[in-house]
């Protein structure tokens, strides 16, 4: 992959400002990377996040991804609202949401598409079914739209990383070292994602 080109959208995680794993990757990888990370960004716009920042970003063709060999939506720490149902494909769901940033890629871009799914390390019993729901849900929305799916819950290890300011900062953003492994789980899966071909090469 080296050399090719790399969009990645998602939350924090993403985000130059606060992630870590994305650089790492990059280095790994040698591919160009255009960072598209909001902190605080959903694909949804209900709730606490108003702006559906990601799902607009994603539904453009503003910021070139025409252009990307290999797309990445990192999404779920930020969502709210109706979870919906995995074939929904309105706005007001974020299995809509998610079907739709999906398909418009696919119709709009010859890049493959990854979808990676963060969860917090630290839940409250109150949202463990709201976070684990979502995660399963976008599982089955990449199934049904044919796309890979990472899902950082093999990524790393809750109880290994719980609590625990070696790899997280607050249980949610990720340390260098933290960064560092999740890029490993990342980069060990996506360099044996082949990418899109539109014709066979000579």
């Amino acid at each position: 992959m080296e050399r090719k080109k790399w969009y990645a959208y998602g939350t924090s995680i993403t985000s130059e400002a606060q992630g870590k794993y994305v650089q790492y990757v990059k280095e790994f990888s040698g591919m160009e990377v255009k960072n598209f990370g909001f902190p605080g960004g959903a694909i949804t716009d209900l709730g606490k996040h108003p702006k559906g920042q990601i799902y607009d970003c994603v539904t453009s063709l503003t910021d070139g991804k025409q252009e990307a060999d290999l797309i990445t939506l990192e999404v779920v720490p930020n969502e709210e609202g109706e979870l919906g149902d995995k074939f929904d494909n309105t706005r007001s769901t974020f299995c809509g949401c998610l079907n739709q940033c999906i398909r418009f890629l696919q119709e709009n871009t010859n890049a493959q598409i990854v979808v990676l799914c963060s969860v917090p390390t630290k839940i409250e019993p109150s949202e463990q079914r709201s976070y684990y729901e979502r995660a399963i849900a976008v599982e089955e929305v990449c199934k049904i739209n044919r796309v890979y799916c990472l899902n950082s819950q093999n990524g790393l290890g809750y109880a290994r990383i719980k609590n625990n300011d070696k790899y997280t900062i607050d249980n949610i953003h990720q340390t260098d070292l933290g960064g560092y492994n999740y890029a490993k789980y990342i980069w060990s899966n996506l360099k044996n994602i082949p990418l899109w071909f539109t014709e066979i090469p000579e």
